[in-house]
Order: C-alpha cells, then structure tokens, then sequence
C-alpha cells in the first residue's frame, strides 16, 4: 500500500520535468527566432547590396522595355485616333478681351480632345454667368463695350499654311478672325466669353465683396422661398429689392438701366414653376416715401445718400 505523500511528490516530478521541457522548448524557439531574424537582415542587406551594384546592362534593359511598352501603347493610340478621324497638332484654348489674350485656360496635341474641352469650357461658363459685364469701366461716363471671346487656337505650321484666317460671323459672311498678340496660331473656333457683373449687395463690402448675378440668385432669391417665405422682388430707381413678409434685401446698381438688366436676367432664370417669388416690376411713386423710410432704418444712411441713382 503506497502512502499518499509518494504519490503527490510524484506528481511535483513530472510538473518539474513538464516545466522544464517547456523552457528548454521556449528556450529553442527563441534561438531559432534569433537566428532567422539575423538570416533575414543578412538577406535585407545582401539585396540592398545587389541592387546598389546591378550591372549597367540590366538597366538598360528595363529602360529598353519601357521604351517598347510605350511605342506599343502610342502606336495604338495614334491608331485609335486616326480611325476617328483626328489630327494631330498643337491646339490652345485662350480667352481674349477685346481680341488680345489675357489668359490661356488649357492646350491639347488632338483636335477632337480640344474641341471637347472647349464646348466644356462655354457650356460651363453660358450656365454659371447671370448678367455677363458689358463695358469696360466702372465708372459709367467714360465706359465704353468691351468685347469678351473664347478662342481655339492651332498653331500654325508654315510648311502646310495656306494663309486663310476666316471664319463666318453671325450673318454668315466670312471675315478675317486674327488675335492682335499672337499671329502664329489660327483661330478655328470661338465663342462669346460672358464675364460676371458685379454688385453692390448691402451688408458686404462694396470694393472687395461685390457680388455677381448668380450669386444673388443663389443666396438671396431661390433660397429658403416657400408657402411660409414669400419674396417680392421689385426696383425702385438704380436699386433691386428683395421683400421678405418681414425684412428685405436690396442690390445697389450703377445705374437704373443696369439694375433693369439685373432684374429681367433674374426673372428670367426663375423657374416658372415657383410660384413663391413674385417679380413685379417697378415700384410706385406712391409707395416710394415708405420704401425710403424703410431703407433709412434698416442702413442708417442719409435720405441724400439713398436718392442717389447712380452706384
């Protein structure tokens, strides 16, 4: 009959040698972890090596793959393009004022890319721009029209140059289209360029924060206009109003031909399915006394300064 201490201190000598061999295991691990870690870092540096010192020739050979890789690709683009019908040159889309250049928007080497870049450029510009400027200064005695255009442009290759530089005007008659600054490119499209108007919008800056036509009909007529917002616009002399059920905005023009410019661009713009923003022309002389009170509380200004009908 064994006695029951044997058996406990039998089983303290196999946990003792189970411990032990899970130290020597761990123990084992650990150099070879050591030991492959070193092997990596040798490996690391033998390529840091390797590549630092390749041979000459194996670069070339990449840059010769590269090349060829490229004159594939090209060769199915010019492909592409040819079947297409596309001619090749260099193209440039330019804004002119008054038929000089003052700014390049993009360039292109495909005719078929230049145009689509430049139906872009007017679609975008014949959305964006409400109440385009027209004269040159702001003061109105010396002003005089100014003439904004969008032009593409090809460069002109005087081995293929037959000297025409005509396009058709807008009845239809062919005339001489040059630009006055650059006579080595051919104009072979173009299209009105409508600069913004800007405004006077009381409640920001009137030198640095004028505002454009657009952005009085974003920000202050089609916006927030319901059942519980009605707006009226309506003009009084060279100034734009915009009646809320309980205050107003108002837009300072230059004159009162050019505030009935702002206007009709305006209504014109509106959807006519708003039935929330009413636009209803000039105000009456009866009602101008309260419409200057009015303007009086809301700005401060004098009554000599709010008779003034030129901005």
């Amino acid at each position: 009959m064994e006695f029951k201490g044997l058996e406990k201190y039998k089983e303290h000598v196999a946990r003792k040698k189970e411990r032990e061999l899970e130290k020597k295991k761990k123990k084992i691990a650990k150099e070879k972890a050591s030991v492959k870690k070193k092997e990596d870092a040798h490996k690391k540096l033998l390529k840091k090596r390797r590549d630092a010192y390749k041979p000459i020739h194996i670069k070339n050979l990449r840059k010769r793959q590269n090349k060829r890789a490229y004159a594939k690709r090209r060769k199915a683009e010019l492909e592409l393009h040819k079947k297409m019908g596309d001619v090749y040159g260099f193209y440039r889309i330019v804004l002119t004022k008054d038929y000089k250049q003052y700014d390049e928007l993009s360039y292109s080497w495909w005719m078929l890319t230049a145009y689509d870049k430049f139906n872009k450029y007017v679609e975008k510009n014949n959305k964006n721009v409400i109440c385009e400027k027209i004269i040159a200064q702001s003061n109105m005695h010396d002003a005089k029209p100014v003439k904004y255009e969008i032009l593409l442009l090809k460069k002109i290759d005087p081995e293929t140059d037959n000297g025409v530089r005509e396009l058709r005007n807008e009845e239809g008659m062919f005339v001489e289209n040059v630009i006055t600054n650059r006579d080595k490119y051919a104009i072979i499209a173009k299209s009105d360029w409508f600069i913004p108007e800007t405004y006077n919008v009381y409640g920001y800056n009137p030198v640095t924060d004028r505002k454009t036509g657009r952005w009085i009909f974003d920000n202050i007529i089609n916006v927030n206009c319901n059942k519980y917002n009605l707006k009226n616009v309506f003009m009084c002399d060279n100034k734009l109003i915009v009646q809320y059920d309980n205050d107003f905005d108002f837009v300072l023009c230059k004159n009162a031909k050019e505030c009935l410019r702002l206007y009709n661009t305006l209504e014109s713009n509106m959807d006519k399915k708003n039935k929330y923003v009413l636009f209803s022309n000039y105000l009456v002389d009866n009602r101008k006394p309260w419409l200057y009170n009015e303007l009086e509380k809301k700005t401060g200004w004098s009554r000599e300064t709010l008779y003034k009908k030129k901005g």
